[in-house]
């Protein structure tokens, strides 16, 4: 089958990911079991590194929990900006801050999670000495792990869009990471990403995109 094939059976999956927009704004609805499992399965179905499934997601529909959670991001950010002299800085900071507590009010919060990654050639690659440092460095900059639990969070957030359920990935909480993984009793890896899903309360904007041409580079 050609990829225009493809597209053509799957033209909703592309309207789709073109429709997608971040939700940060929720009804009061619960999202029900079905949907939550449907949610996360979509997430463990994603690519990753050597399929090692090196994740793990914690999902939370206790609302007392995620604004236990949000008042210690928020205690974070207050600390960071009694810390910072400059005025533009804490001006940033504080916009950050409004930005990194959406999930207090979402009816779904999924916690997500890199646990270790260990490549088959890692043994191979420790061996190289000083001689192969630059290899070395260049293969562990390339962060396997944490690229196999972004593409499980693009999963889960298309499969809730596909059920009318709107969602906001946030890395700003990350701050109290610490803290997070201790409520959460993370006892491996470590927390990389909070996203929140609900029912939008409202419709939304249109976002705005760079030219194509300004992000992409033929060689041919």
């Amino acid at each position: 089958m050609t990829s225009e094939e493809y597209i053509k059976k799957r033209p909703e999956l592309i309207d789709m990911i073109m429709e997608r927009r971040s939700i940060r704004k929720y009804t009061d609805e619960k999202i029900s079991d079905g949907d939550i499992e449907k949610i996360l399965l979509a997430g463990h179905y994603a690519p990753n590194a050597t399929n090692k499934q090196t994740w793990e997601f914690i999902a939370v529909t206790n609302m007392e929990l995620n604004k236990k959670i949000a008042k210690i991001v928020d205690g974070c950010y207050d600390t960071i900006s009694d810390i910072l002299d400059d005025k533009d800085a804490k001006k940033a900071i504080k916009y950050s801050k409004f930005y990194a507590t959406f999930f207090k009010d979402a009816p779904l919060t999924v916690y997500c999670v890199a646990t270790p990654y260990i490549s088959g050639n890692d043994a191979s690659y420790a061996m190289l000495g000083e001689e192969g440092r630059i290899y070395r460095e260049n293969r562990e900059n390339a962060q396997s792990g944490l690229q196999s639990v972004s593409a499980a969070i693009e999963n889960m957030i298309l499969a809730g869009w596909a059920l009318g359920i709107g969602s906001v990935w946030l890395t700003a909480p990350i701050v109290a990471k610490d803290e997070i993984e201790r409520i959460l009793e993370i006892k491996e890896g470590r927390l990389v990403a909070v996203v929140a899903f609900g029912y939008p309360s409202q419709a939304p904007k249109e976002a705005n995109r760079k030219p194509l041409g300004e992000v992409v580079r033929y060689i041919r």
